[in-house]
């Protein structure tokens, strides 16, 4: 699962990878009915994973090999996530894709009945930037420093 997501994650600058660590307590700490893996005879395929919040449920994330990709394994996933739902009587699903969508992530939501909520407005910077480039040159007004949220 780690080596797929850096397949799929790995050279965008606003992605930080986690480590091996994090990513099996994610998994220790999942859901088993909401975090779902395919595999395939070369091995893992792909992987979605979700939890419940405030009655709705949301995909934390899905993933699926480059190689593996429109073999129908996403659908798959996604329909074995919206059956547990269902089954949890839960109404709703929630998900977030990125808007740079080099693999045509949001067609493929759309072709499973998701449509686009305007509830969030999300942006993203890369901190690849020193400082001084991404204050023009010129430093801080009062103590030179920075807090972030």
């Amino acid at each position: 699962m780690h080596e797929l997501t850096q397949t799929v994650w790995g050279g965008r600058s606003y992605f930080v990878m986690p480590s091996l660590e994090s990513c099996r307590a994610w998994v220790r700490e999942s859901d088993p009915a909401l975090f779902l893996l395919a595999s395939t005879s070369d091995g893992l395929a792909g992987y979605v994973a979700a939890f419940e919040q405030e009655g709705e449920l949301v995909i934390d994330d899905i993933q699926v090999g480059p190689a593996q990709r429109r073999q129908g394994i996403g659908t798959f996933l996604l329909a074995r996530i919206l059956a547990e739902a269902r089954r949890r009587r839960i109404g709703r699903v929630h998900l977030e894709t990125e808007g740079d969508d080099p693999v045509g992530a949001r067609a493929f939501y759309e072709r499973l009945g998701f449509s686009s909520a305007a509830d969030d407005l999300r942006f993203r910077k890369s901190v690849a930037l020193t400082t001084a480039e991404l204050l023009g040159g010129s430093p801080p007004e009062g103590n030179g420093s920075f807090e972030s949220e």
